[in-house]
């Protein structure tokens, strides 16, 4: 199961680094305890409209430029977000039986100190940190408990100065409340 999950964090981790940014008008048509929020790598402060005309109430490219980088009621109590760092991303769903979050930011912070942050958060909520592996130019840290039942994962891609990283939870329901 570690690898799948490695291989996931690395995925969505490496589409956030470069530019993706997920659909937030198409969302879940049935699933009610699911929301996310992702920050256009486009959006400024200073956005200036564009030419086509196209009505503000319309959906469009330049949609997702206003959705907020974090999806109300983030559990940052579980997952927080490293002082410090940009969200781009942020999901979250829960149901009776499974407690699921994901972040993806960006950070001046180095790899090592991205590992360190999340290694004293996580360790401090009862996971064990696994140790780091290297994949091209990812590094990857996993973190397990409950008998490796709840896992929290942390990728971090450093470029250009920055660090991109996605650090996920998944936990039982109860324990995340």
């Amino acid at each position: 199961m570690k690898k799948p999950l490695i291989a996931l964090t690395a995925a969505a981790l490496l589409l956030a680094a470069a530019g993706c940014a997920a659909d937030n008008e198409a969302g879940d048509s049935g699933s009610t305890g699911s929301t996310s929020a992702a920050a256009s790598p486009s959006a400024s402060a200073t956005a200036t409209p564009s030419a086509s005309g196209t009505p503000s109430g319309s959906p469009s490219p330049s949609a997702t430029a206003s959705a907020p980088p974090i999806a109300p009621g983030f559990p940052t109590d579980v997952l927080p977000i490293m002082p410090d760092s940009t969200p781009l991303a942020t999901s979250f769903e829960t149901d009776d039986k499974l407690f699921t979050a994901s972040l993806t930011a960006t950070t001046s912070a180095s790899t090592d100190a991205v590992l360190a942050y999340y290694a004293a958060e996580f360790t401090a909520q009862g996971f064990t940190p696994t140790e780091a592996e290297n994949q091209g130019s990812a590094t990857l840290r996993q973190f397990v408990r409950s008998g490796g039942e709840e896992i929290a994962n942390v990728t971090v891609v450093p470029r250009e100065g920055t660090a991109t990283y996605t650090v996920s939870v998944n936990t039982l329901a109860e324990p995340a409340k």
